[in-house]
């Protein structure tokens, strides 16, 4: 039993460094806004969580071990106006300096001053390089992939072949989605794991001094946050398409159509039904789904009658020359703010003739487009390329005190990949 309770502390100490490691912290320094002194005891809280803290002698606080994530903090000390920073930045393994500036109170009602937090454009205190590529610019981007999206950032080539950070290959880019390796590891070339550009919250692409959390990419890391739910439903749905009313031959376009579909709010089975009925379901639970369906035939003229491939029992999944198809699930319950639960389904399938689909790294790698040249003229017997990757995983978080947390990850990622000769083995 002695043996047990050793070996039980010795873990914990040596993982408290790498959870750590993946969280963030808040620091700074309240001072009297009129006089330029130093704040004693003043309540700086973290909007929605359990973290908090106050601030010392010399008016400085500190709030360690707080997720990655936006947050919104709030400033009161009596006499003095109550103040709110809101989309306030924590990123892993980083420290956010606020300094704050509290004002005397004249009026006797309760007002507050609401400051919007804003990223500085350079941070000093960083040691790793990286760009961040937020939900709105997400949204407003013209393109839908996530190979698409990080490619535009500094540091990153795309081409046919893959993308390349600071000149490494594109096998040695690490490619993370919610804290789960969604890289194929035996078609080291792309993403193993497609999702449409609506499932995404956040992308960051990291292109030097990655952290040590990731041990297996040496060229660079790309991080990817998908949403969650809120407390109020929201949906979102579009349709691109190219050329409209001229979608006759394969002169005038591309014959490409792209959907996207996300919805997301609250599951009112366990917030509202199940009180209804006389059973505690403590916290708040939410879901949040998306789909993306990019067909297109490309810029070639010639096309195949039908893309077909035996990987799948029908042809719905591919009626034009390149299809990709993605959609995910997720469900979050927050118990209290210091217990979170979530689980997510994500899945992605491609069917087309690009020969990179399939592309094994070694030295026998091509640099070349996967067009089909010696069947140009004969599609319907040239190779057809499908790939089709799921993810799950189920992950607890539990914080034991503003200075300690842990999380427990549970993930599989299964990889199906088959070339044949169009749909024929």
């Amino acid at each position: 039993m002695y043996r047990i309770s050793l070996f039980i502390i010795i873990f914990l100490v040596l993982t408290a460094g790498r959870l750590s490691a993946q969280a963030g912290e808040i620091t700074g320094q309240v001072i009297d806004a009129d006089t330029g002194e130093e704040l004693i005891g003043v309540n700086v809280i973290i909007r929605g969580t359990a973290f908090g803290a106050s601030t010392d002698l010399n008016g400085r606080f500190t709030i360690s071990n707080i997720r990655p994530g936006s947050y919104d903090i709030e400033f009161s000390y009596v006499g003095f106006e109550r103040q709110l920073y809101t989309g306030i930045r924590v990123e892993a393994g980083e420290s956010v300096e606020l300094n704050v500036r509290l004002r005397e109170q004249v009026l006797t009602a309760e007002d507050e001053v609401v400051i919007i937090g804003a990223r500085p454009i350079f941070d000093i205190e960083q040691s790793s390089t990286s760009s961040r590529v937020g939900r709105d610019e997400i949204q407003a981007a013209p393109v839908r992939q996530i190979d698409e999206v990080v490619g535009q950032q500094a540091g990153v080539i795309r081409d046919p072949t893959g993308l390349y950070i600071r000149g490494g290959r594109a096998s040695e880019t690490g490619f993370i989605v919610d804290g789960v390796s969604a890289q194929d590891p035996l078609a080291g070339t792309g993403f193993g794991l497609d999702l449409g550009a609506s499932a995404y919250a956040e992308v960051e692409v990291t292109t030097g001094g990655v952290g040590a959390e990731v041990g297996d990419a040496t060229s660079g890391v790309v991080t990817v946050r998908t949403q969650e739910g809120g407390q109020n439903y929201a949906g979102y749905f579009s349709h691109k398409r190219d050329n409209p009313g001229r979608m006759t031959t394969t002169s005038s376009n591309f014959f490409t159509d792209i959907y996207e579909f996300s919805l997301g709010g609250p599951v009112q089975l366990y917030q509202s039904l199940l009180p209804a009925l006389g059973i505690n379901t403590p916290g708040t639970m939410t879901f949040f789904i998306a789909a993306q369906a990019n067909v297109t035939n490309e810029f070639f003229k010639n096309t195949a009658d039908q893309v077909q491939t035996s990987l799948i029992d029908n042809t719905f999944w591919s009626p034009r020359q390149d299809n990709r198809w993605s959609a995910m699930g997720k469900l979050t319950w927050r118990i209290r703010p210091s217990m979170r639960f979530e689980a997510s389904y994500q899945r992605s399938l491609t069917v087309n003739q690009n020969t990179r689909m399939l592309q094994i790294v070694g030295d026998d790698v091509q640099i070349r487009p996967g067009y089909q040249f010696f069947y140009s003229l004969d599609l319907d017997n040239a190779n057809t390329y499908a790939h089709d990757s799921k993810v799950a995983y189920v992950k607890w978080t539990h914080t034991l005190n503003p200075r300690m947390f842990y999380d427990i990850q549970v993930s599989r990622m299964f990889t199906r990949l088959r070339a044949d000769a169009n749909g024929r083995h």
